[in-house]
């Protein structure tokens, strides 16, 4: 059985593949599996525990980024086909 700092790592790793494909929901599912594993209990451990958290927080912040340019291109784009074509906004 594996240790519970091994399904930690492979609860980071599997969020952060998730955030950088933009896979939301997933990333949610994985962040909720995280939640329920135990957190570090040394200073060092809890250390780089937040430091990974950091770091997968901010790839998420830059996929939203990504994410909003790639909408706002396509709706200026959209400005440019006649009315009779429509882009629909989900």
């Amino acid at each position: 059985m594996d240790c519970p700092l091994s399904e930690t790592v492979k609860a980071f790793d599997a969020l952060e593949k998730a955030v950088r494909a933009g896979s939301w929901q997933s990333a949610a599912n994985v962040a909720g599996k995280l939640c329920a594993l135990p957190p570090p209990t040394d200073s060092e451990g809890a250390r780089q525990y937040l430091d990974r958290l950091r770091e997968i927080l901010i790839a998420a912040r830059a996929a939203r980024a990504h994410s909003l340019t790639l909408l706002s291109r396509v709706r200026a784009a959209a400005r440019f086909y006649p009315p009779s074509v429509h882009i629909s906004e989900r």
